[in-house]
């Protein structure tokens, strides 16, 4: 692959970049739309901005030990309504992130998110919006990203303490101005949770997702490899609890088969979220997100046809924070984070020391 770094035809520049994407679209289509709906109905307006700077290390055991300055700014901004049956709600997020790093590069992420329950006698029946456009500018090769994600919500009790969730979906994902590739998904999530008491929560269920990938590198298209499908599928397990501390543990296992893949291939994930407050004013939190994959490629198989999924970030995260007033707080955070894409050759990583602070109304 690094004979064809520099062909152009591999790296897509033959698509048109001036096209402005539906995604992008839709994303300021529900601004205007959340705008307007927190201004003339009645409803619950959120909005929420942080930003936070300081220092990462690309390794502690490189040769390489200098510091790079890093800076995050985040918004956002919820509208919801719910009524004694009904809830929905809408969000807007946008989050620039500057790295300096040897060349330096930015990232910019909008995400619009909205979702509508009906709810009656336990029973609840709705569907999930989730759009997101991300762009990686200043990498060794500018990516952009389009992800659009319509579910289906549905969940009832079976006991006292059990309760049945159900969520079918369809995924679209279009990583553009690189090598190419197009993803489209079905998916479905099953699992029943038993409800412990109202500080310990239990679950487990099934993943199942059938997906069909397209790439248009020159490549792939000589080796008839332009496209790949397959599934993806296991079990979750997820644990939650709220007595001493705050802590949550989801860990899933699936089995992935494709075209251009061997068995056994498969893929893991869990992460763990815990938040403790001490000394009254204090708050500990603490994120642990984890990735891993052993995807074997058959001899003719091509990299950039596989499928690999887009929320795969690794990271250690812990934060302390303190309330200044009502609505500000400021917080320090350390850590390591390592957010990779394998189709590009481009990894982002580093271990950072951050302060910032949050206002929220």
């Amino acid at each position: 692959m690094q004979g064809n770094k520099h062909c152009p035809e591999l790296y897509g520049d033959h698509i048109n970049r001036t096209r402005f994407p539906i995604s992008l679209s839709i994303l300021f289509g529900f601004l205007i739309l959340l705008i307007f709906i927190s201004l003339e109905a009645r409803g619950q307006t959120r909005w929420r901005i942080s930003a936070e700077t300081g220092f990462y290390q690309r390794s502690l055991f490189e040769s390489d030990r200098s510091l790079y300055f890093l800076s995050r700014l985040n918004g956002y901004l919820k509208f919801k309504n719910q009524t004694r049956s009904n809830l929905w709600w809408l969000s807007l997020q946008l989050k620039p992130e500057f790295y300096q790093d040897i060349v330096g590069y930015t990232s910019m992420k909008m995400i619009t998110k909205g979702q509508y329950l009906y709810q009656k006698s336990g029973l609840d029946m709705g569907m999930g919006l989730d759009i997101r456009r991300y762009f990686y500018i200043n990498t060794p090769r500018d990516i952009s990203l389009d992800l659009f994600e319509l579910s289906g919500i549905f969940s009832c009790f079976l006991s006292q303490h059990y309760r049945l969730f159900f969520y079918p979906a369809y995924y679209y994902q279009d990583i553009s101005d690189t090598p190419r590739q197009k993803l489209d998904a079905l998916k479905t999530k099953l699992y029943i949770s038993h409800i412990h008491s109202n500080r310990l929560n239990l679950g487990a269920g099934l993943y199942l997702e059938k997906f069909s990938v397209e790439s248009n590198s020159i490549m792939t298209l000589q080796q008839n490899q332009n496209d790949n499908h397959g599934f993806r599928f296991g079990p979750e397990f997820y644990f939650e609890s709220n007595k001493i501390l705050y802590l949550t543990f989801r860990y899933s296992f699936l089995r992935h088969w494709s075209k251009i893949t061997m068995d056994p291939s498969f893929e893991q994930y869990f992460r763990i979220l815990f938040g403790k407050v001490f000394l009254k004013n204090f708050t500990l939190l603490c994120v642990i997100d984890y990735y891993w994959n052993n995807l074997k490629l058959q001899n003719d198989g091509d990299i950039l046809a596989l499928y690999l999924p887009f929320d795969s970030e690794n990271r250690i995260d812990i934060k302390i924070e303190r309330p200044l007033t009502k609505n500000l707080l400021y917080f320090i955070r350390g850590g390591y984070f390592k957010d990779e894409f394998a189709l590009q050759n481009f990894t982002a990583q580093g271990w950072q020391f951050l302060c910032g602070f949050e206002l929220d109304h």
